[in-house]
């Protein structure tokens, strides 16, 4: 008897799963790292607008906006 049956065989299985272990080990850290990243830049990005709407604050006010412990205070500039 002879078996024309075709599909993959155990050790067949067993490697490819081996392969997409090794992948995703590699993967993983990676990807974490990218989206830590990620996260910076955001934040990078919300201190600058912060930093540009200060600065524009200061050039129509002629003031400095200084966060006090209750409330937003300015200081005149004086010259």
């Amino acid at each position: 008897m002879k078996n024309n049956t075709e599909g993959f065989t155990l050790i067949e299985l067993l490697i490819v799963i081996a392969i997409i272990g090794i992948l995703a080990a590699v993967l993983i850290p990676n990807l974490l790292g990218a989206q830590k990243r990620a996260y910076d830049t955001g934040a990078q990005a919300c201190a600058k607008s912060i930093q540009t709407a200060q600065a524009t604050y200061q050039i129509d006010n002629q003031t400095y906006a200084i966060m006090g412990k209750t409330a937003l205070t300015t200081i005149t500039k004086t010259t």
